[in-house]
């Protein structure tokens, strides 16, 4: 059993810092060691290995936490865009179930991610939309943009599965914004 101190996590990250730390199974983090890697924001992977011999790779559960935070904003969307159109509501439903199967591909996970420019197109909330019909599913299209920024800016090897999600909601937008005016 070997146990990683944060003088040997510092040392290693001062050589070439990371973002990603695999702990194998022989490996424990001391409370200090396992302290520096969430103050720098490192995201730590547990392999595990199973009954079978097999190794089994722990998915992040920060990581697990953001897809389900998705999903339930993506359902809050699903329920608001019944009020609009049961089609939209229906393609909304779907597109979880299309991104909650993307980001829990493990290609996903693993794909280098040599260029993180995440293009999209950006739409701005103005008082006219808010004060809409559709307002308060603007907002929440709007929110989940934003949250789909924020799991890009974490987990960028994510890009290509995000990419796709925010086009959709873009069309979605100007589905509702063509319709209220």
């Amino acid at each position: 059993m070997h146990f990683i101190t944060e003088s040997e996590l510092r040392t290693t990250y001062r050589k070439a810092p990371f973002q990603e730390f695999t702990l194998k199974p022989e490996e424990r983090l001391t409370p200090e060691g396992k302290q520096f890697l969430i103050d720098k924001k490192v995201a730590l992977i547990e392999v595990r290995v199973s009954e079978n011999g097999l190794e089994e790779v722990e998915e992040l559960p920060e990581f697990s936490f953001y897809k389900g935070w998705l999903s339930c904003e993506l359902y809050e969307a699903a329920i608001l865009a019944m009020d609009y159109s049961v089609t939209m509501s229906q393609e909304l439903l779907k597109l979880e179930q299309e991104v909650n199967e993307m980001l829990g591909k493990e290609d996903d996970k693993i794909e280098s991610c040599i260029e993180t420019v995440f293009e999209s197109e950006t739409f701005e909330l103005e008082a006219v939309h808010l004060f809409s019909h559709h307002g308060k599913l603007l907002i929440k299209l709007k929110k989940i943009e934003e949250f789909i920024h924020l799991i890009h800016a974490k987990y960028p090897q994510c890009q290509k599965s995000l990419q796709m999600t925010n086009k959709k909601l873009n069309e979605f937008r100007k589905q509702l914004v063509g319709a209220g005016q």
